[in-house]
């Protein structure tokens, strides 16, 4: 039953490092995705199971996956020209996306946004970037 490990190994590999639809998604949707990645690696330590078993969790794993909407805020405008409308709006997503409620730039800085982490329940630092992207070009 390698194809069912190749596909376990995959998605957790392509959401978690390397996809925004995953990084930035809601905590929540995060959440359920990793639960079903968990059920099917834990269904695939086991000594009996079924291609069935298999396919059951490779579609919940994908319909997980659908839900991912993770996606950064898109400005036109360079970032030294960032707007107090614009800041709110990347507090609001970093509150959603990192289950804080008290995200918000650090003081005197345009780059750096500052949280608690209710994981860890520690200060946590960000650049904007992993948020937003900044452009010129319309």
């Amino acid at each position: 039953m390698a194809n069912a490990r190749d596909f376990l190994d995959k998605a957790e590999y392509i959401t978690k490092v390397f996809d925004d639809k995953y990084q930035l998604a809601e905590r929540s949707i995060r959440n359920n995705y990793d639960a079903s990645l968990l059920a099917l690696d834990q269904l695939l330590s086991q000594d009996k199971y079924s291609e069935s078993d298999i396919k059951a969790f490779e579609d919940n794993i994908t319909e997980a996956a659908n839900k991912l909407n993770g996606k950064r805020i898109i400005f036109h405008n360079p970032i030294t020209r960032i707007t107090k409308k614009q800041k709110e709006k990347i507090v609001k997503l970093v509150n959603k996306v990192e289950g804080s409620k008290d995200a918000g730039f650090l003081p005197g800085s345009d780059y750096t946004i500052v949280y608690t982490s209710p994981t860890f329940n520690l200060q946590m630092k960000e650049n904007v970037s992993k948020y937003a992207t900044f452009s010129t070009e319309k």
